[in-house]
């Protein structure tokens, strides 16, 4: 039984032709390409992206480190300078009486 179709001279076939089923697979090939190209653009971004913030990672630390060991050199060098450390009678009450001559003599003429 011929089924209903408004082209009268053909009927309406609900299976795929040979040939459209190679064109369907070449199509389905083109798309799986094109999805594994940007799955790789992806991936190199999210590497790019990686690489780069352990590269700002390491300078930052490289400064930090840096700054650090300079912080602790000119502590070193003010300590050894002051003869102890200037922080200690901080806090304990003990009012130092020094004149101006006396301050610019032991701190500022260093």
């Amino acid at each position: 039984m011929q089924k209903f179709s408004t082209n009268i001279g053909a009927a309406i076939s609900y299976h795929a032709s040979e040939t459209e089923a190679i064109d369907m697979n070449i199509i389905k090939f083109i798309l799986a390409a094109i999805g594994l190209l940007f799955v790789g653009l992806l991936l190199l971004w999210a590497l790019g992206f990686v690489w780069s913030i352990i590269w700002y990672l390491f300078w930052i630390g490289l400064l930090g480190a840096v700054g650090y060991g300079g912080y602790r050199l000119f502590r070193k060098v003010e300590n050894k300078a002051l003869g102890s450390d200037p922080h200690d009678g901080l806090g304990s009450g003990v009012d130092v009486n020094m004149s101006w001559d006396e301050y610019e003599r032991k701190y500022l003429r260093k």
